[in-house]
């Protein structure tokens, strides 16, 4: 047994976004993009936190199960299309959200379950934001945000090096 930290002062973070993917052209279908669109959720901190009533109200919306926790140092992906996701990235997201990433940028919010706001990062489609993710089937990639990296500086997000 161990201890799971409660939300309130919640180190949860958006940790990268997958908001304009590729598509895939396999056996001669063609799947769309908005498929592989994928949020990811870290905890960077030292104690598990609990999911139980968390959500992604803004961007996209996803309501976390009762009894979801997040190790220290781990994350969990919720995606647009969890089947699609798992054929590119070799695992099962946690789940499907609704509603889809705007190609262009918004605002994606991660609330507790009092409806106060954990984290939440407003990610745009052109500099200073990181081009690369902007259609090439790169991810934005929060940098190790140890320090207190402001979500919504673009300094604080970079192309993944990997396509998915």
């Amino acid at each position: 047994m161990y201890f799971v930290r409660p939300i309130a002062g919640s180190a949860l973070e958006i940790s990268e976004i997958q908001y304009y993917a590729n598509g895939d052209k396999k056996e001669g279908r063609n799947v769309a993009a908005e498929r592989f669109e994928f949020v990811e959720i870290r905890n960077p901190g030292k104690e598990a936190e609990a999911l139980t009533g968390v959500e992604l109200t803004r961007g996209v919306y996803f309501q976390f199960a009762d009894g979801a926790i997040v190790e220290p140092g781990g994350h969990t992906v919720v995606a647009a299309d969890p089947k699609a996701f798992k054929s590119r990235n070799g695992f099962k997201p946690t789940g499907k959200y609704i509603r889809s990433l705007s190609n262009n940028g918004e605002t994606v919010t991660l609330f507790d379950a009092l409806g106060n706001e954990i984290d939440s990062v407003t990610f745009k489609d052109k500099a200073p934001w990181p081009s690369e993710a902007d259609g090439s089937g790169r991810s934005l990639s929060r940098v190790d945000s140890a320090n207190g990296g402001d979500g919504n500086d673009p300094e604080n997000w970079k192309a993944s090096r990997e396509k998915g």
